[in-house]
């Protein structure tokens, strides 16, 4: 079996890198990467460089991804129709019958992409594999069933019309059903050394810094889309509930530093935050965030993780994210499935007690 892998973020390539040492062990796996990855063309060459992937290529697809193109109901139409004409812009165009495509989000670039496939293998087989909270949370990429007509008598097949099987790590964390099978990826493991070796090479790992205190906060973008709360209060309140001993993981969008002369140090490292798991020690360390995923994450990923604290219940003003009912059902489903592990304490005291144990 030949398998072709999308991604376009540096999570998607940590699952791939994954997935293709632990599921497609006996294929062949050609990996295709999107220009806007930060430092796109070094993870292309250090992931040519690791082996695990049996080419690895680059496409220019952003354009394409976010409808950076004449994107009217005429010209979706007839690129669908005829796929390989809006490709050619993204100077990539696979060459290979491929058995197998799988990706992370659902875009202009993916759906295209998997026509042009779709057209070579009608027997291609699609997978929608883990990217992220977003994955376990009802998304409608369904076409309308006039649209179905149509489609079915140009006799092409849009993504929208295939049940995708989805592949992550916590199958029991989805909140809606998809329609089509879930499986689980292999959570990762300390002692698989091979995939260890792997995701560092692809990422150029050299050293984790150490982690200097007893717990890191992990900001959210709450400054950056002007949404007003009292977050900033939040993380004050458990740098002092742990004596000063916190480090604060800033949100990269986030325009400057609100802690700037207090006791609150940044957890400096330009290392991607999965990568940063793999590698560092947590021993006796917690993590601590309003609803942000990366503190989520390392349950995910790994066998292994350090106590996570959420402090939704406690924010007081706007948000992106909390009351809407999927991320709701979420964040009751990790309460459960990580059962002290995952805590999301309801009152000041209840946190207090929590950091004091």
């Amino acid at each position: 079996m030949k398998t072709l892998i999308y991604c376009c973020t540096v999570y998607q390539l940590f699952n791939a890198v994954n997935i293709r040492l632990n599921l497609l062990k006996e294929d062949s796996v050609d990996l295709l990467l999107a220009d806007y990855l930060p430092d796109a063309e070094l993870l292309m060459e250090r992931a040519k460089k690791s082996g695990v992937f049996d080419n690895v290529y680059l496409t220019r697809s952003f354009s394409v991804a976010r409808q950076q193109y004449p994107h009217t109901r005429k010209t979706v139409y007839a690129y669908r129709i005829f796929p390989k004409q809006i490709l050619k812009q993204t100077g990539f165009i696979p060459e290979a019958r491929y058995d197998r495509f799988y990706f992370a989000t659902f875009d202009d670039y993916i759906s295209f992409l998997f026509l042009l496939l779709h057209g070579r293998n009608k027997n291609l087989e699609c997978a929608c594999f883990e990217d992220g909270g977003t994955t376990y949370m009802q998304t409608d990429q369904s076409v309308n069933g006039v649209e179905q007509r149509l489609y079915r008598w140009l006799r092409i097949l849009p993504l929208g019309m295939v049940k995708v099987p989805v592949l992550v790590y916590e199958p029991e964390l989805m909140t809606f059903d998809c329609g089509a099978p879930v499986r689980a990826i292999p959570k990762i493991r300390a002692e698989d050394t091979a995939l260890r070796t792997a995701i560092n090479t692809v990422f150029g790992f050299g050293s984790v810094p150490e982690i200097d205190g007893d717990g890191i906060f992990f900001e959210e973008s709450f400054l950056a889309d002007g949404l007003k709360n009292n977050d900033e209060e939040l993380i004050r309140l458990c740098s002092e509930l742990l004596g000063g001993r916190m480090l604060l993981k800033s949100h990269p969008r986030n325009p400057y530093n609100r802690f700037e002369g207090s006791d609150i140090r940044l957890l400096r490292s330009n290392i991607p935050w999965e990568v940063f798991c793999l590698n560092a020690d947590f021993d006796g360390k917690i993590l601590l965030t309003v609803n942000s995923n990366a503190a989520i994450s390392p349950h995910i990923l790994f066998e292994n993780a350090p106590k996570t604290v959420l402090l939704y219940h406690l924010l007081i003003g706007q948000s992106n994210l909390l009351g809407k009912p999927e991320y709701e059902e979420y964040y009751r489903r990790l309460e459960r499935i990580y059962q002290g592990e995952i805590v999301a304490p309801e009152s000041a005291q209840a946190l207090k007690e929590e950091l004091s144990k």
